[in-house]
């Protein structure tokens, strides 16, 4: 079972890709390695001919563990309610191919 922080966020994804009405969704698949780890992998198509390709390793953290402020600004970070953890998307792929 996933953090809450991490099905939310998920949860947010899958809300964000489902209101694009110009799109078909080609790929979305979650993989659940811990219940703070997943990689998400998604594959968009646009009526215009673009293709969107997002795979993101995303994890759940405790804001004290991390090793400096530097390390939390150039973080992608999603908060959603919560002091304590944050979701960072430890490594993000986009492409963009027409």
């Amino acid at each position: 079972m996933p953090h809450k922080l991490l099905a939310d966020y998920l949860k947010f994804v899958e809300q964000a890709i489902l209101n694009c009405k110009t799109a078909y969704v080609e790929r979305y698949i979650e993989d659940i390695l811990t219940p703070e780890r997943v990689n998400l992998r998604i594959r968009i198509r646009f009526q215009q001919g673009h293709l969107l390709e997002i795979n993101e390793a995303v994890e759940v953290v405790k804001i004290d563990t991390l090793r400096s402020k530097d390390t939390l600004d150039s973080a992608d970070r999603f908060r959603l309610g919560s002091t304590q953890s944050l979701i960072l998307a430890t490594a993000v792929k986009h492409r963009l191919l027409s």
